[in-house]
C-alpha cells in the first residue's frame, strides 16, 4: 500500500501508514459527516499540505535508545504528539512519555492508538509544531455515555480552537463503538454536531494514548454538565477510552513559510 500511495505524492512527502481494527473518517458523499467502520475493509487518510506556521515530522520507533526527549528538545517547541504503535511498542512509548512529560511543565497534547501493524518496527510518532499551531486533547472515560461525551466535547470547544483553521483526530478502543453504545457513529457524530465543518479522522485500536490538555481551562475548577474528567494518573495508555485531539492553525498572513517543505 505504501509503495502504491507514494507514487501519487511528492517525492519529499513523509508517509505514515498503519493497520488497525477499524477506522474513523469523513463520508466522501457528505462533507464533514463522520463515519466509523469497525472490523470492516476501509481506508481513512489525512493529508497535510505545506501550511505556513505548521510543521509535521515523523519519528520511527525502531532503536533501543529512542527517546521522546529528542523530539521535545527540537528547535521548534512541539505542540502535539500523535502515536501509532504496535502492542509491543505501546509499553515502550508509555514509559517514554512518563519520563519525558509526567510532572513537568511541558504543554503537549497527546493522542494515539495501539494498532495491529505499523510501517516501523514498533511504531511511529508524529510531532506537530510551529508558531501558528494551537492544540487541545481530551479523554472520554469508560463509563462515559452520550451526556458525558457531549459535556466533555463542549469543554473542549471552550478552548476556542474551532475558530481557527482546524482538523481533528479521534482514537478509540474497539469496545467503544457499537458494543458499548449500541449505536453506529455515536461519538464521532456528537463531535460533528458540536464542531461542524471540522474534518475528523482516526482509528479503533486495542488501547489509546491520551491526556487531558485544555489550554485556558482549569480542570480542577471547571464544572462539567455531566460526568467528570478522567483522572490522569502516572500513565498515558488507556483501555476502554476515547481521546479527541484538536489541531488548529492560527490565521496569520505574516507567518513565514516553513523552509522544510514536508507533508504527511
Amino acid at each position: 500500500m505504501k509503495t502504491t500511495l507514494t507514487k501519487y505524492l511528492p517525492a519529499n512527502c513523509v508517509v505514515n501508514i498503519c493497520v488497525s481494527n477499524g477506522v474513523i473518517g469523513c463520508n466522501m458523499d457528505i462533507p464533514y459527516t463522520p463515519l466509523e467502520v469497525e472490523g470492516g475493509a476501509a481506508l481513512s487518510a489525512c493529508f497535510y499540505p505545506n501550511i505556513p506556521g505548521l510543521q509535521v515530522k515523523k519519528y520511527s520507533i525502531a532503536r533501543k535508545n529512542f527517546s521522546i526527549d529528542d523530539i521535545l528538545t527540537a528547535d521548534v517547541p512541539v505542540k502535539a504528539l500523535l502515536i501509532f504503535v504496535t502492542n509491543r511498542g505501546s509499553y515502550v512509548v508509555n514509559e517514554l512519555l512518563i519520563r519525558s512529560l509526567w510532572g513537568k511543565k511541558v504543554q503537549v497534547a497527546v493522542g494515539g492508538g495501539v494498532t495491529e501493524l505499523t510501517d516501523s518496527l514498533l511504531g511511529s510518532i508524529l510531532a506537530f509544531s510551529g508558531p501558528n499551531v494551537e492544540v487541545a486533547s481530551i479523554l472520554i472515560g469508560y463509563v462515559d455515555r452520550e451526556k458525558e461525551i457531549r459535556s466533555k466535547l463542549k469543554a473542549l470547544k471552550e478552548t476556542g480552537l474551532h475558530n481557527q483553521d482546524c482538523f481533528a483526530y479521534m482514537f478509540s478502543t474497539i469496545e467503544r463503538g457499537t458494543c458499548i453504545h449500541s449505536k453506529v457513529n455515536l461519538e464521532s457524530s456528537i463531535f460533528s454536531e458540536i464542531f461542524p465543518n471540522i474534518p475528523i479522522t482516526g482509528l479503533f485500536g486495542y488501547h489509546v494514548f491520551g491526556a487531558n490538555f485544555l489550554p485556558h481551562l482549569k480542570l480542577k475548577t471547571w464544572n462539567l454538565d455531566h460526568g467528570h474528567f478522567v483522572k490522569t494518573r502516572k500513565n498515558y495508555r488507556y483501555g476502554h477510552c476515547t481521546v479527541f485531539v484538536l489541531i488548529a492553525v492560527k490565521k496569520d498572513n505574516n507567518c513565514e513559510i516553513i523552509k522544510d517543505k514536508e507533508s504527511v
